[in-house]
Protein backbone atom coordinates (compact mmCIF):
# COMPACT_ATOMS: atom_id res chain seq x y z
CA UNK A 1 0.00 0.00 0.00
CA UNK A 2 1.53 3.31 -1.12
CA UNK A 3 1.18 6.14 1.47
CA UNK A 4 -1.28 8.91 0.61
CA UNK A 5 1.44 11.57 0.35
CA UNK A 6 3.38 9.36 -2.04
CA UNK A 7 0.25 8.74 -4.13
CA UNK A 8 -0.27 12.50 -4.42
CA UNK A 9 3.30 13.07 -5.53
CA UNK A 10 3.02 10.18 -7.99
CA UNK A 11 -0.22 11.54 -9.46
CA UNK A 12 1.32 14.98 -9.92
CA UNK A 13 4.40 13.45 -11.52
CA UNK A 14 2.35 11.41 -13.99
CA UNK A 15 0.11 14.40 -14.82
CA UNK A 16 3.18 16.53 -15.48
CA UNK A 17 4.67 13.77 -17.60
CA UNK A 18 1.50 13.47 -19.71
CA UNK A 19 1.26 17.25 -20.13
CA UNK A 20 4.89 17.48 -21.15
CA UNK A 21 4.37 14.57 -23.55
CA UNK A 22 1.40 16.27 -25.25
CA UNK A 23 3.20 19.60 -25.57
CA UNK A 24 6.34 17.88 -26.80
CA UNK A 25 4.38 15.80 -29.31
CA UNK A 26 2.57 18.82 -30.73
CA UNK A 27 5.83 20.73 -30.95
CA UNK A 28 7.55 17.86 -32.72
CA UNK A 29 4.65 17.44 -35.15
CA UNK A 30 4.54 21.15 -35.98
CA UNK A 31 8.32 21.31 -36.35
CA UNK A 32 8.36 18.33 -38.74
CA UNK A 33 5.46 19.65 -40.87
CA UNK A 34 7.01 23.13 -41.00
CA UNK A 35 10.30 21.60 -42.05
CA UNK A 36 8.56 19.52 -44.73
CA UNK A 37 6.72 22.53 -46.15
CA UNK A 38 9.89 24.63 -46.15
CA UNK A 39 11.89 21.81 -47.72
CA UNK A 40 9.33 21.21 -50.50
CA UNK A 41 9.09 24.92 -51.28
CA UNK A 42 12.86 25.23 -51.53
CA UNK A 43 12.95 22.17 -53.76
CA UNK A 44 10.23 23.52 -56.12
CA UNK A 45 11.93 26.93 -56.29
CA UNK A 46 15.26 25.34 -57.21
CA UNK A 47 13.53 23.31 -59.93
CA UNK A 48 12.10 26.46 -61.46
CA UNK A 49 15.47 28.23 -61.28
CA UNK A 50 17.21 25.20 -62.83
CA UNK A 51 14.95 25.54 -65.91
CA UNK A 52 16.02 29.11 -66.68
CA UNK A 53 19.23 28.23 -68.61
CA UNK A 54 17.10 26.25 -71.10
CA UNK A 55 15.34 29.43 -72.29
CA UNK A 56 16.81 31.85 -74.83
CA UNK A 57 16.44 35.43 -73.61
CA UNK A 58 16.79 36.79 -77.18
CA UNK A 59 13.77 34.76 -78.26
CA UNK A 60 11.81 35.97 -75.21
CA UNK A 61 12.79 39.59 -75.90
CA UNK A 62 11.36 39.18 -79.41
CA UNK A 63 7.87 38.31 -78.11
CA UNK A 64 5.34 41.17 -78.08
CA UNK A 65 2.87 39.59 -75.65
CA UNK A 66 0.03 39.41 -78.21
CA UNK A 67 -1.67 36.74 -80.32
CA UNK A 68 0.56 37.72 -83.24
CA UNK A 69 3.41 35.86 -81.49
CA UNK A 70 1.79 32.47 -82.27
CA UNK A 71 2.96 32.55 -85.88
CA UNK A 72 6.58 33.47 -85.06
CA UNK A 73 9.46 31.02 -85.00
CA UNK A 74 10.60 32.43 -81.67
CA UNK A 75 7.27 31.64 -80.02
CA UNK A 76 7.25 28.08 -81.41
CA UNK A 77 10.83 27.52 -80.19
CA UNK A 78 9.98 28.79 -76.72
CA UNK A 79 6.78 26.72 -76.59
CA UNK A 80 8.72 23.55 -77.53
CA UNK A 81 11.23 24.28 -74.73
CA UNK A 82 8.40 24.72 -72.25
CA UNK A 83 6.83 21.43 -73.36
CA UNK A 84 10.17 19.64 -72.94
CA UNK A 85 10.58 21.10 -69.46
CA UNK A 86 7.08 20.05 -68.44
CA UNK A 87 7.61 16.50 -69.71
CA UNK A 88 10.65 16.01 -67.45
CA UNK A 89 8.40 15.09 -64.50
CA UNK A 90 4.73 14.01 -64.59
CA UNK A 91 4.07 16.06 -61.45
CA UNK A 92 4.69 19.31 -63.42
CA UNK A 93 1.20 20.38 -64.53
CA UNK A 94 1.82 23.82 -66.02
CA UNK A 95 5.02 25.46 -67.23
CA UNK A 96 4.62 28.98 -68.65
CA UNK A 97 6.13 32.39 -69.23
CA UNK A 98 4.56 35.63 -67.97
CA UNK A 99 5.33 39.29 -68.46
CA UNK A 100 4.00 42.53 -67.00
CA UNK A 101 2.49 45.28 -69.13
CA UNK A 102 0.56 48.36 -68.08
CA UNK A 103 0.42 47.08 -64.49
CA UNK A 104 -1.13 43.77 -65.50
CA UNK A 105 0.30 40.24 -65.59
CA UNK A 106 -0.14 38.45 -68.92
CA UNK A 107 0.91 35.15 -70.47
CA UNK A 108 3.67 35.04 -73.10
CA UNK A 109 3.62 31.30 -73.73
CA UNK A 110 2.80 28.00 -72.03
CA UNK A 111 3.34 24.26 -72.52
CA UNK A 112 -0.33 23.44 -73.32
CA UNK A 113 -1.41 22.35 -76.83
CA UNK A 114 -3.35 25.06 -78.66
CA UNK A 115 -6.44 22.82 -78.90
CA UNK A 116 -6.45 22.25 -75.09
CA UNK A 117 -9.07 24.07 -73.04
CA UNK A 118 -6.26 24.92 -70.61
CA UNK A 119 -4.25 26.68 -73.32
CA UNK A 120 -3.46 30.34 -72.52
CA UNK A 121 -3.25 32.67 -75.53
CA UNK A 122 -0.20 34.98 -75.76
CA UNK A 123 -1.24 38.31 -74.23
CA UNK A 124 -4.00 36.72 -72.12
CA UNK A 125 -4.39 38.61 -68.82
CA UNK A 126 -3.95 36.61 -65.60
CA UNK A 127 -6.55 38.14 -63.28
CA UNK A 128 -5.62 36.09 -60.20
CA UNK A 129 -2.08 37.45 -59.96
CA UNK A 130 -0.98 37.80 -56.33
CA UNK A 131 0.95 40.66 -54.75
CA UNK A 132 4.01 38.39 -54.70
CA UNK A 133 3.72 37.82 -58.43
CA UNK A 134 3.67 41.59 -59.02
CA UNK A 135 6.61 42.02 -56.63
CA UNK A 136 8.91 39.61 -58.47
CA UNK A 137 8.89 41.98 -61.48
CA UNK A 138 10.36 44.61 -59.17
CA UNK A 139 13.00 42.72 -57.18
CA UNK A 140 13.60 39.62 -59.34
CA UNK A 141 13.54 37.31 -56.26
CA UNK A 142 12.31 33.79 -56.99
CA UNK A 143 9.58 32.50 -54.67
CA UNK A 144 6.95 29.82 -54.18
CA UNK A 145 3.34 30.58 -53.34
CA UNK A 146 0.26 28.54 -52.63
CA UNK A 147 -1.82 26.71 -52.30
CA UNK A 148 -3.74 29.24 -54.47
CA UNK A 149 -6.93 28.62 -56.42
CA UNK A 150 -7.68 30.02 -59.87
CA UNK A 151 -9.88 29.02 -62.82
CA UNK A 152 -7.62 26.02 -63.58
CA UNK A 153 -7.58 24.53 -60.04
CA UNK A 154 -5.57 24.73 -56.81
CA UNK A 155 -1.81 24.93 -57.19
CA UNK A 156 1.57 25.34 -55.64
CA UNK A 157 3.39 27.74 -57.95
CA UNK A 158 7.11 28.47 -58.25
CA UNK A 159 8.17 31.67 -60.03
CA UNK A 160 11.71 32.41 -61.24
CA UNK A 161 12.73 35.71 -62.85
CA UNK A 162 14.38 35.87 -66.30
CA UNK A 163 16.67 38.90 -66.27
CA UNK A 164 17.43 41.15 -69.23
CA UNK A 165 21.23 41.36 -69.33
CA UNK A 166 21.13 44.65 -71.21
CA UNK A 167 19.36 46.66 -68.52
CA UNK A 168 19.28 44.36 -65.48
CA UNK A 169 15.48 44.38 -65.35
CA UNK A 170 13.06 41.46 -65.23
CA UNK A 171 12.26 40.43 -68.79
CA UNK A 172 9.78 37.71 -67.88
CA UNK A 173 9.10 35.07 -65.25
CA UNK A 174 9.02 31.30 -65.58
CA UNK A 175 6.11 29.69 -63.74
CA UNK A 176 5.96 26.06 -62.64
CA UNK A 177 2.71 24.68 -61.15
CA UNK A 178 2.14 21.40 -59.34
CA UNK A 179 -1.22 20.26 -58.03
CA UNK A 180 -1.82 21.15 -54.39
CA UNK A 181 -3.14 17.62 -53.79
CA UNK A 182 0.20 16.06 -54.76
CA UNK A 183 1.96 18.66 -52.65
CA UNK A 184 -0.25 17.72 -49.69
CA UNK A 185 0.65 14.05 -50.20
CA UNK A 186 4.34 14.91 -49.95
CA UNK A 187 3.71 16.87 -46.77
CA UNK A 188 1.50 14.01 -45.56
CA UNK A 189 4.46 11.64 -45.67
CA UNK A 190 6.28 13.89 -43.24
CA UNK A 191 3.15 14.23 -41.13
CA UNK A 192 2.89 10.43 -40.97
CA UNK A 193 6.47 10.32 -39.79
CA UNK A 194 5.70 12.91 -37.12
CA UNK A 195 2.66 10.88 -36.00
CA UNK A 196 4.87 7.82 -35.61
CA UNK A 197 7.25 9.91 -33.50
CA UNK A 198 4.33 11.15 -31.41
CA UNK A 199 3.05 7.62 -30.84
CA UNK A 200 6.54 6.56 -29.91
CA UNK A 201 6.86 9.44 -27.43
CA UNK A 202 3.45 8.67 -25.94
CA UNK A 203 4.35 5.00 -25.65
CA UNK A 204 7.59 5.88 -23.91
CA UNK A 205 5.73 8.25 -21.59
CA UNK A 206 3.18 5.55 -20.79
CA UNK A 207 5.90 3.02 -20.09
CA UNK A 208 7.67 5.61 -17.97
CA UNK A 209 4.48 6.30 -16.00
CA UNK A 210 3.84 2.63 -15.31
CA UNK A 211 7.49 2.17 -14.45
CA UNK A 212 7.27 5.15 -12.11
CA UNK A 213 4.34 3.56 -10.31
CA UNK A 214 6.16 0.26 -10.02
CA UNK A 215 9.35 1.93 -8.84
CA UNK A 216 7.39 3.91 -6.27
CA UNK A 217 5.85 0.71 -4.93
CA UNK A 218 9.21 -1.07 -4.93
CA UNK A 219 10.90 1.88 -3.23
CA UNK A 220 8.20 1.97 -0.57
CA UNK A 221 8.58 -1.76 0.04
CA UNK A 222 12.34 -1.35 0.05
CA UNK A 223 12.06 1.51 2.56
CA UNK A 224 9.99 -0.68 4.87
CA UNK A 225 12.50 -3.52 4.58
CA UNK A 226 15.36 -1.09 5.04
CA UNK A 227 13.77 0.33 8.20
CA UNK A 228 13.40 -3.18 9.57
CA UNK A 229 16.97 -4.00 8.57
CA UNK A 230 18.22 -0.77 10.18
CA UNK A 231 16.51 -1.67 13.45
CA UNK A 232 18.06 -5.13 13.35
CA UNK A 233 21.44 -3.67 12.45
CA UNK A 234 21.30 -1.18 15.31
CA UNK A 235 20.48 -4.00 17.73
CA UNK A 236 23.43 -6.04 16.44
CA UNK A 237 25.74 -3.02 16.57
CA UNK A 238 24.64 -2.32 20.14
CA UNK A 239 25.43 -5.91 21.12
CA UNK A 240 28.75 -5.71 19.25
CA UNK A 241 29.62 -2.41 20.96
CA UNK A 242 28.89 -3.93 24.34
CA UNK A 243 31.03 -6.97 23.50
CA UNK A 244 33.91 -4.81 22.22
CA UNK A 245 33.55 -2.50 25.21
CA UNK A 246 33.75 -5.45 27.55
CA UNK A 247 36.81 -6.80 25.75
CA UNK A 248 38.44 -3.37 25.66
CA UNK A 249 37.66 -2.84 29.33
CA UNK A 250 39.34 -6.13 30.21
CA UNK A 251 42.41 -5.40 28.08
CA UNK A 252 42.86 -1.80 29.25
CA UNK A 253 42.22 -2.71 32.87
CA UNK A 254 44.82 -5.45 32.69
CA UNK A 255 47.38 -3.30 30.86
CA UNK A 256 46.96 -0.27 33.11
CA UNK A 257 46.81 -2.28 36.35
CA UNK A 258 50.36 -3.60 35.97
CA UNK A 259 52.16 -0.26 35.46
CA UNK A 260 49.94 1.46 38.05
CA UNK A 261 50.80 -1.30 40.51
CA UNK A 262 54.47 -0.77 39.69
CA UNK A 263 54.11 2.97 40.30
CA UNK A 264 52.38 2.31 43.61
CA UNK A 265 55.18 -0.02 44.67
CA UNK A 266 57.75 2.56 43.53
CA UNK A 267 56.15 5.24 45.69
CA UNK A 268 56.28 2.95 48.71
CA UNK A 269 59.91 2.12 47.91
CA UNK A 270 60.78 5.82 47.55
CA UNK A 271 59.20 6.55 50.94
CA UNK A 272 61.17 3.71 52.52
CA UNK A 273 64.41 4.84 50.84
CA UNK A 274 63.96 8.40 52.04
CA UNK A 275 63.52 7.17 55.61
CA UNK A 276 66.76 5.20 55.25
CA UNK A 277 68.42 8.09 53.37
CA UNK A 278 69.29 5.74 50.46
CA UNK A 279 69.43 8.09 47.42
CA UNK A 280 70.69 5.42 44.99
CA UNK A 281 67.59 3.32 45.54
CA UNK A 282 65.39 6.41 44.94
CA UNK A 283 66.92 7.01 41.49
CA UNK A 284 66.36 3.39 40.40
CA UNK A 285 62.80 3.45 41.69
CA UNK A 286 62.00 6.75 39.93
CA UNK A 287 63.33 5.30 36.66
CA UNK A 288 61.04 2.27 37.09
CA UNK A 289 58.06 4.54 37.82
CA UNK A 290 58.86 6.68 34.76
CA UNK A 291 58.85 3.62 32.50
CA UNK A 292 55.49 2.53 33.92
CA UNK A 293 54.01 5.98 33.38
CA UNK A 294 55.32 5.83 29.79
CA UNK A 295 53.48 2.53 29.29
CA UNK A 296 50.24 4.10 30.55
CA UNK A 297 50.69 7.10 28.25
CA UNK A 298 51.35 4.76 25.28
CA UNK A 299 48.16 2.81 25.98
CA UNK A 300 46.10 6.02 26.20
CA UNK A 301 47.65 7.39 22.99
CA UNK A 302 46.87 4.15 21.13
CA UNK A 303 43.25 4.34 22.26
CA UNK A 304 43.00 7.99 21.20
CA UNK A 305 44.61 7.33 17.79
CA UNK A 306 42.27 4.44 17.15
CA UNK A 307 39.11 6.29 18.18
CA UNK A 308 39.91 9.64 16.56
CA UNK A 309 40.55 9.91 12.80
CA UNK A 310 42.03 13.29 11.86
CA UNK A 311 42.39 14.80 8.40
CA UNK A 312 45.81 14.41 6.84
CA UNK A 313 48.31 17.26 7.16
CA UNK A 314 49.93 16.86 3.74
CA UNK A 315 53.34 18.25 2.79
CA UNK A 316 55.92 17.28 0.19
CA UNK A 317 59.31 15.72 1.00
CA UNK A 318 61.96 13.36 -0.32
CA UNK A 319 60.94 9.88 0.79
CA UNK A 320 64.52 8.72 1.26
CA UNK A 321 65.66 11.77 3.26
CA UNK A 322 62.58 11.71 5.46
CA UNK A 323 62.90 7.98 6.19
CA UNK A 324 66.63 8.33 6.96
CA UNK A 325 65.85 11.04 9.54
CA UNK A 326 63.10 8.94 11.18
CA UNK A 327 65.36 5.87 11.32
CA UNK A 328 68.17 7.79 13.04
CA UNK A 329 65.77 8.75 15.86
CA UNK A 330 65.18 5.09 16.79
CA UNK A 331 67.01 3.42 19.71
CA UNK A 332 67.84 0.00 18.28
CA UNK A 333 69.65 -2.59 20.47
CA UNK A 334 73.30 -3.25 19.63
CA UNK A 335 72.78 -6.97 18.98
CA UNK A 336 70.62 -6.13 15.94
CA UNK A 337 72.40 -5.38 12.64
CA UNK A 338 70.52 -2.67 10.73
CA UNK A 339 70.71 -1.98 7.00
CA UNK A 340 69.15 1.09 5.44
CA UNK A 341 69.03 0.83 1.63
CA UNK A 342 67.37 3.88 0.08
CA UNK A 343 66.89 3.70 -3.71
CA UNK A 344 63.50 5.35 -4.22
CA UNK A 345 64.66 8.84 -5.20
CA UNK A 346 61.06 10.11 -5.24
CA UNK A 347 59.32 13.13 -3.80
CA UNK A 348 55.81 12.64 -2.50
CA UNK A 349 53.14 14.38 -0.46
CA UNK A 350 52.12 12.70 2.80
CA UNK A 351 51.37 13.37 6.47
CA UNK A 352 54.85 13.25 7.99
CA UNK A 353 53.74 12.71 11.59
CA UNK A 354 51.18 10.00 10.83
CA UNK A 355 53.47 8.11 8.49
CA UNK A 356 56.25 8.44 11.09
CA UNK A 357 53.89 6.74 13.55
CA UNK A 358 53.50 3.83 11.11
CA UNK A 359 57.26 3.52 10.52
CA UNK A 360 58.09 3.63 14.23
CA UNK A 361 55.45 0.99 14.94
CA UNK A 362 56.84 -1.36 12.28
CA UNK A 363 60.44 -0.88 13.42
CA UNK A 364 59.38 -1.52 17.04
CA UNK A 365 57.54 -4.71 16.04
CA UNK A 366 60.59 -5.91 14.11
CA UNK A 367 62.90 -5.22 17.07
CA UNK A 368 60.60 -7.16 19.42
CA UNK A 369 60.47 -10.10 16.98
CA UNK A 370 64.28 -10.09 16.78
CA UNK A 371 64.69 -9.86 20.57
CA UNK A 372 62.46 -12.92 20.97
CA UNK A 373 64.81 -14.85 18.68
CA UNK A 374 67.18 -17.08 20.64
CA UNK A 375 69.93 -17.50 18.04
CA UNK A 376 72.48 -14.89 16.95
CA UNK A 377 72.62 -13.04 13.63
CA UNK A 378 69.69 -10.69 14.08
CA UNK A 379 69.13 -8.48 11.02
CA UNK A 380 66.72 -5.65 10.21
CA UNK A 381 66.66 -4.21 6.69
CA UNK A 382 64.67 -1.11 5.68
CA UNK A 383 64.62 -0.31 1.94
CA UNK A 384 62.80 1.93 -0.52
CA UNK A 385 62.08 1.65 -4.26
CA UNK A 386 59.67 2.45 -7.09
CA UNK A 387 57.11 -0.18 -8.10
CA UNK A 388 54.21 0.36 -10.54
CA UNK A 389 54.08 4.17 -10.14
CA UNK A 390 54.17 3.92 -6.35
CA UNK A 391 56.97 4.33 -3.86
CA UNK A 392 57.60 1.31 -1.69
CA UNK A 393 59.03 1.02 1.83
CA UNK A 394 59.97 -2.50 3.00
CA UNK A 395 60.73 -3.59 6.57
CA UNK A 396 62.39 -7.06 6.64
CA UNK A 397 63.62 -8.95 9.69
CA UNK A 398 64.79 -12.50 10.33
CA UNK A 399 63.01 -12.72 13.68
CA UNK A 400 60.59 -15.33 14.97
CA UNK A 401 58.02 -14.68 12.20
CA UNK A 402 54.27 -15.31 12.45
CA UNK A 403 51.95 -18.24 12.01
CA UNK A 404 49.28 -18.12 9.30
CA UNK A 405 46.64 -17.68 12.00
CA UNK A 406 48.45 -14.69 13.43
CA UNK A 407 48.76 -13.09 9.96
CA UNK A 408 44.99 -13.37 9.47
CA UNK A 409 44.29 -11.53 12.75
CA UNK A 410 47.11 -8.99 12.71
CA UNK A 411 44.79 -6.14 11.62
CA UNK A 412 42.02 -7.01 14.08
CA UNK A 413 41.49 -4.54 16.96
CA UNK A 414 42.69 -5.72 20.40
CA UNK A 415 44.64 -8.65 18.93
CA UNK A 416 48.22 -8.89 20.17
CA UNK A 417 50.87 -11.61 20.55
CA UNK A 418 52.84 -9.51 23.05
CA UNK A 419 52.54 -9.69 26.78
CA UNK A 420 51.77 -5.98 26.86
CA UNK A 421 49.84 -3.41 24.81
CA UNK A 422 46.19 -3.26 23.71
CA UNK A 423 46.65 -4.61 20.19
CA UNK A 424 45.86 -1.45 18.21
CA UNK A 425 49.25 -0.63 16.66
CA UNK A 426 48.79 -2.45 13.34
CA UNK A 427 45.12 -1.41 13.10
CA UNK A 428 46.13 2.25 13.44
CA UNK A 429 48.95 1.75 10.91
CA UNK A 430 46.54 0.30 8.34
CA UNK A 431 44.05 3.14 8.87
CA UNK A 432 46.81 5.69 8.24
CA UNK A 433 47.97 3.92 5.06
CA UNK A 434 44.34 3.71 3.84
CA UNK A 435 44.01 7.47 4.39
CA UNK A 436 47.01 7.92 2.08
CA UNK A 437 45.31 5.71 -0.59
CA UNK A 438 48.12 3.21 -0.14
CA UNK A 439 48.58 -0.48 0.64
CA UNK A 440 50.16 -2.45 3.47
CA UNK A 441 51.11 -6.09 2.91
CA UNK A 442 52.64 -8.65 5.28
CA UNK A 443 54.66 -11.72 4.32
CA UNK A 444 55.85 -13.92 7.16
CA UNK A 445 56.98 -17.45 7.90
CA UNK A 446 57.21 -18.82 11.38
CA UNK A 447 60.81 -19.11 12.54
CA UNK A 448 62.24 -17.30 9.48
CA UNK A 449 61.11 -13.68 9.72
CA UNK A 450 58.64 -11.07 8.48
CA UNK A 451 58.50 -8.51 5.68
CA UNK A 452 56.04 -5.62 5.83
CA UNK A 453 55.64 -3.57 2.62
CA UNK A 454 54.08 -0.11 2.32
CA UNK A 455 53.10 1.18 -1.12
CA UNK A 456 51.99 4.82 -1.54
CA UNK A 457 51.36 7.14 -4.53
CA UNK A 458 54.27 9.04 -6.13
CA UNK A 459 54.29 12.73 -7.08
CA UNK A 460 57.75 13.17 -8.56
CA UNK A 461 60.63 10.79 -9.22
CA UNK A 462 64.13 12.26 -9.15
CA UNK A 463 67.61 10.80 -8.88
CA UNK A 464 68.02 7.49 -7.08
CA UNK A 465 70.66 6.81 -4.43
CA UNK A 466 71.37 4.16 -1.82
CA UNK A 467 73.07 4.08 1.55
CA UNK A 468 73.86 1.28 3.99
CA UNK A 469 74.40 1.80 7.67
Amino acid sequence: MIPLSLQKKLTISIAVTIAVTIVLSLSISKAIVDYADRHEREHLQKLAESMLPSLDTEQIRYLSGSQDDINTAQYRAIKKTLIDLRDIDPSYRFVYLMAKSNGQILFLADAEPEESEDFSQPGQIYPDASAGLHQIFKDGHSFVEGPLTDEWGTWMSAHAAIMDASNGKVLAILGLDVEAGEWAESIGAYRLFSNVIILLVISIASIFSFTLIKVAKDRNNLRILNDELQCTREELLQKERLAVLGQLNAVVSHELRNPLGTIQTALFSIEDSLERNDSSQVARTLELADRSIGRCVTIIEELNNYARVKDLDISEASVDDWLRAVFKEQDIPEEITCELNLSCGARASFDHEKLRQVVVNLITNAVHALQDKQSKGKHLRVSTGLVDDKYEIRFSDNGIGMTSGTQEKVFEPLFSTKGFGVGLGMVIAKNIIDQHCGEINIESKEGEGTTVTLRLPIIFSGERKSQTI
